[in-house]
Formats: structure tokens, C-alpha cells, sequence
């Protein structure tokens, strides 16, 4: 029986893909801690969520961690899609699902919850509190866990 090379040709054509994606350009949307001082409008709710906030049943294994730089990534986007200049950050969750008794440092699960906006005068000076998703992400696994729900999956 002869090997079939679907698997390596697929491989092969997601490491010749990944450049591309990667240096999609970022959306000039503006990520804010709190809502501007200056005029603006208000155009609705977005939402992200990446990854699992649970083991696979099938197997136990934890899933994959998912990086905040994504999510807020995710999160400009939709915030462009509904045509905003800024995306204030109104709710945050996340989950870190480890095995054993070693802690997950990196999240499994993060949900983003922001306001969409359009400033009134873009090229106006207005204070704008900016989010920086490096530092957000260090002040975040900094915290104390709110919640801690201790599981064993059973594997079959």
C-alpha cells in the first residue's frame, strides 16, 4: 500500500500561504480602554471569540492556546466591518485549561466584547485612551484567576 501525500502537499501549501496572511495589513482602527473625550457616534456591539474553554472529550488533551494579539486583531476588524474608527473594549473573558497540576500560562479561550465607534472629527486633537494588546495581555495573566473550575476529563 503506497503512501498518500495529501498531508505534506497540504502542509506545503499552508507554509507557502502563511507570508501572505501574515503581512495582511492592520486595520487603522483604534483599540480604547475607556470612551474618547471629543464627539462621537455610537454604531453598535462587536464580539470575537477564539479558542476552547474546554479539553476535547475524545482525547483529553487541552486545546490549543490562542494569543491576544489575534483577538484584539479580530476585534478591529469587525469593529472596521461595522465602519468605525475605534473600538472601545467593553468585556473581557478567558479561560486556561491546564493538564495536571501545571498552570496554563497562556489562554485556551478569549472572548472580547467593544463598542463600535465613529469619531465625529478624526483629524481633530482628542485624548484617546489607547489599549496595547502586549500590555493587556501581561496586566491580564498578572491577575488573580476570578473563577477556578477544577475538572478531570474522562477519556474513552
Amino acid at each position: 500500500m503506497r503512501p498518500t501525500r495529501w498531508p505534506l502537499a497540504w502542509l506545503l501549501a499552508g507554509l507557502a500561504l502563511a507570508p501572505a496572511l501574515a503581512s495582511e495589513p492592520a486595520p487603522s482602527v483604534h483599540l480604547l480602554t475607556s470612551a474618547p473625550t471629543c464627539a462621537h457616534k455610537r454604531l453598535g456591539q462587536v464580539s470575537v471569540t477564539l479558542g476552547e474553554k474546554a479539553p476535547n472529550l475524545r482525547t483529553g488533551m487541552r486545546p490549543s492556546p490562542v494569543d491576544y494579539r489575534l483577538a484584539f486583531a479580530k476585534l478591529a476588524r469587525a469593529a472596521q466591518a461595522k465602519g468605525g474608527d475605534a473600538v472601545v473594549l467593553r468585556g473581557h473573558e478567558a479561560a486556561y485549561v491546564a493538564k495536571g497540576a501545571r498552570a496554563s500560562r497562556r489562554p485556551s479561550y478569549v472572548s472580547l466584547q467593544g463598542a463600535v465607534i465613529a469619531l465625529a472629527n478624526p483629524d481633530a486633537a482628542c485624548e484617546l485612551a489607547l489599549l496595547d494588546p502586549q500590555t493587556f495581555a501581561r496586566e491580564v495573566s498578572a491577575r488573580e484567576a476570578e473563577d477556578v473550575v477544577k475538572e478531570t476529563g474522562t477519556a474513552f
